[in-house]
């Protein structure tokens, strides 16, 4: 879903509380950002209700237009802070992020091969000759079923 239209909403609502209230009616931006607005208010009933707010200020009888206005600002925030993105500024943080996510990834790879190394040893001490090949199949498929269950239902324990 692509949310560039909540963000440019945002900054369009901010210009008219900057402006000032009485030059809504005219505000052509604002009436183009509600309109790249609408896919987005046709996908979830909060857009919905930030698009609704929006239409109404822009509508020439609007009796409050201060407390509308208001209230679309303060939802799109409320949204926009949920969105939850992240960004990294500069080429020195991005280096050092990128850094830091090698070595977890490294050291990652380096506990499943721990984890590999250790299975012909426990093979070894538990006398398990015929079929090993099978048994670390059978829990490679055990974690894809138990993801692809994880992923189809959105969560773990469900209720």
């Amino acid at each position: 879903m692509d949310t560039t239209p909540i963000y440019e909403l945002r900054e369009r609502l901010r210009a008219a509380a900057m402006a000032g209230t009485s030059l809504l009616a005219e505000d052509f931006r604002l009436r183009r950002a509600c309109e790249m607005f609408k896919p987005l208010a046709a996908a979830s009933p909060v857009f919905a209700k930030i698009g609704q707010l929006t239409e109404q200020l822009l509508s020439p009888d609007i009796s409050h237009p201060q407390g509308a206005l208001l209230d679309a600002v303060s939802l799109t925030d409320a949204v926009i802070c949920t969105l939850g993105a992240v960004d990294v500024a500069g080429e020195i943080l991005l280096g050092t992020a990128g850094l830091f996510m090698g070595m977890f990834v490294g050291c990652l790879a380096l506990a499943i091969a721990e984890m590999l190394d250790s299975i012909p040893i426990f093979a070894r001490r538990v006398s398990y000759r015929h079929g090993l090949g099978l048994a670390v199949l059978a829990v490679a498929i055990g974690k894809l079923l138990g993801s692809l269950y994880y992923f189809w239902q959105g969560e773990i324990f469900p209720g």
